[in-house]
């Protein structure tokens, strides 16, 4: 998804309407497609007014005018390619973080089967999307020590 540049979007139950200067509803429209790139739908309402219809789904429940003026002002402020591409990236991050299976969560077989295979595919297979370690190569003395057994020697 992050090469394709689609983000994944969440329709709001209640769209938030938003009220620009003139200076930002022409940069938006300038720049309309970087905005749905990001998974921002909107529409024209008024004469500088747009209507959020749906925004990114790993913002959850930010408040999508908050997160619409951060976009907004973040590529007015820098380079908007670059600007962009990172947000993407972090987006995309912020997605694998939340889909992420937590501590203590049971799997059924089939899911643990299905992750290490997903596994095996990735480019990456140590690390998180922000470069934490997932696994971690310990040596047999060490795992026994950690599980309170005792080895003995012949």
């Amino acid at each position: 998804r992050v090469q394709q540049r689609k983000a994944q979007v969440q329709t709001l139950m209640f769209p938030c309407a938003v009220t620009l200067n003139a200076l930002d509803f022409s940069y938006y429209k300038e720049h309309q497609e970087n905005f749905e790139l990001t998974g921002f739908e909107m529409e024209e309402f008024g004469e500088l007014s747009l209507v959020i219809r749906s925004l990114p789904a790993v913002l959850g429940d930010q408040d999508p005018k908050t997160a619409f003026l951060a976009l907004l002002h973040g590529l007015q402020e820098e380079n908007p390619q670059e600007f962009l591409t990172e947000l993407i990236y972090n987006l995309a991050a912020m997605g694998a973080c939340k889909g992420a299976i937590k501590a203590n969560r049971r799997l059924t077989q089939s899911e643990m089967d299905l992750l290490l295979r997903d596994l095996r595919s990735c480019r990456e297979p140590v690390y998180c999307p922000h470069g934490r370690p997932i696994i971690l190569k310990l040596p047999g003395k060490t795992v026994l020590r950690l599980f309170q057994r005792t080895i003995k020697d012949d």
